[in-house]
């Protein structure tokens, strides 16, 4: 909060390790705990259908998991330096949290 560099500027943490899809976070999670996940795929259309079919709030709740899940790829774009700094930039020498390494750290067994 005290670093020049990020005065009026929104702060992203995107570790580049940190960044995988869904389908190899489920691989780290099955290699750790030496289990197959089940998987049930559903596509765009259908979530799509559901948001407009469901109810209030349950039509928000898959509203959000469609933007975080189908267009999660929108927040890889670059950062407009203008507006956002990138926390892993600024602080090379900080030792983040893998996914790896968090996965170690939870009871999957």
């Amino acid at each position: 909060m005290e670093d020049p560099r990020t005065l009026d500027k929104i702060m992203y943490v995107r570790p580049p390790t940190n960044i995988c899809s869904f389908g190899h976070l489920f691989h780290m999670v099955e290699k750790k705990t030496g289990r197959t996940l089940g998987r049930h795929y559903v596509s765009e259309q259908e979530i799509a259908k559901k948001i407009q079919e469901a109810p209030f709030p349950l039509n928000f709740q898959l509203a959000m998991v469609h933007s975080t899940l189908v267009h999660a790829q929108a927040c890889d774009g670059a950062i407009d330096q203008a507006v956002g700094v990138e926390a892993t930039r600024l602080y090379p020498d900080f030792k983040y949290v893998t996914m790896e390494g968090y996965l170690d750290g939870l009871c999957l067994m």
